[in-house]
């Protein structure tokens, strides 16, 4: 079947709804760009790195924080996620 027959059937619908049938217009509807799939990698690192954050702010009251490999493992991660 071709596309244009296609086309007529919801136009022959839509057609007593429309003012301007010689117009054509296009929807520029926004859509997720950034899709991506779950790795354990990902998944692992994402809450490594949540609960680093959740730790931060729980050490603001005790003024000091503990020792970590954290901006080790940072740099490593955003290695193996560009390349």
């Amino acid at each position: 079947m071709a596309i244009d027959s296609l086309q007529q059937i919801p136009s022959s619908h839509w057609k007593p709804y429309l003012e301007d049938i010689s117009v054509m217009m296009t929807d520029v509807t926004c859509y997720e760009s950034s899709i991506r799939f779950p790795t354990d990698v990902k998944i692992l690192w994402e809450g490594v790195d949540w609960v680093y954050h959740q730790l931060k702010i729980v050490v603001k009251s005790l003024g000091r924080m503990p020792r970590c490999k954290y901006d080790k493992q940072c740099l490593r991660y955003r290695e193996y996620f560009y390349f």
